[in-house]
């Protein structure tokens, strides 16, 4: 019937829900592990390029040193001197030109990653601003869930009703033609219908709490709503029972009466 149809359909949507989600977290996971990797060469970056600008300071010290010494050594020092000199200069304004280069070097490096994890950043807020719309979906589903759940539970609770109203009769004139529609005591329990849908609301809800969210609050308080509502049924089922069970033991001292 419609109810029927309307809970499988429900739980066909959990589940579809389900491997979306498990998707996207993948995705999410991914992109974080992507980031953090992405971070880490941030900082060795960071660390390199500190170095380099230490190893800058250090040479421009030596060749101010080289300067002062150059002018002082000016009609002092002799061809060798002078040659030697030279060579110094010209390997400081090579090692300081190197390094130069190896810091804008890391530079260009930092800016690309800066740029990559901006870009990591907005698809991972992407992926959980789709997680958390699916999970307000999933939030709306279970609600309607509840609803199709608490449809059983009225029905369990007419029937009770009935048991009542027979169990009255019989303990008090035997006018059981008082009773609405003409239910007589004969209780049954929940029929196959009521226990089938159950047991699907059951694992559809089972279903969605096992599986994990990254903001789970609204999706486990519905959940919860759930499961206080099934235990509802459940407890509906056992106040019928312990009914039926009374109104069994008043009829049967009715006849030992008569």
């Amino acid at each position: 019937d419609h109810q029927s149809q309307g809970i499988e359909f429900g739980r066909q949507m959990l589940l579809e829900h389900k491997l979306h989600a498990t998707r996207l977290q993948s995705e999410v996971q991914l992109l974080t592990q992507e980031k953090i990797s992405s971070e880490e060469l941030v900082e060795a970056l960071l660390e390199e390029i500190s170095e380099f600008e230490e190893a800058v300071t250090t040479l421009e010290k030596e060749m101010h040193d080289l300067s002062r010494i150059e002018t002082e050594a000016v009609g002092v020092l002799d061809e060798e001197g002078r040659f030697e000199l030279r060579e110094q200069k010209m390997r400081l304004d090579r090692e300081f030109g190197e390094m130069l280069s190896k810091i804008s070097d890391r530079r260009e490096r930092l800016g690309g990653l800066e740029g990559k994890l901006a870009s990591l950043d907005r698809a991972r807020q992407s992926k959980e601003e789709e997680l958390r719309t699916l999970e307000r979906k999933l939030v709306v589903l279970l609600d309607e869930q509840q609803r199709e759940l608490e449809g059983i539970k009225r029905r369990q609770e007419k029937k009770g009703e009935l048991l009542l109203k027979t169990s009255n009769a019989i303990a008090g004139d035997g006018d059981l033609d008082a009773i609405e529609g003409g239910a007589t005591g004969n209780y049954v329990g929940p029929s196959q219908k009521d226990k089938r849908q159950a047991a699907q609301l059951m694992q559809s809800t089972e279903t969605l709490m096992k599986f994990g969210f990254m903001s789970m609050s609204m999706t486990y308080f519905s959940s919860l709503n759930m499961v206080r509502a099934m235990r509802n049924v459940s407890a509906t089922d056992t106040v019928m029972a312990a009914l039926h069970e009374n109104a069994s033991t008043s009829s049967a001292h009715v006849g030992r009466g008569g």
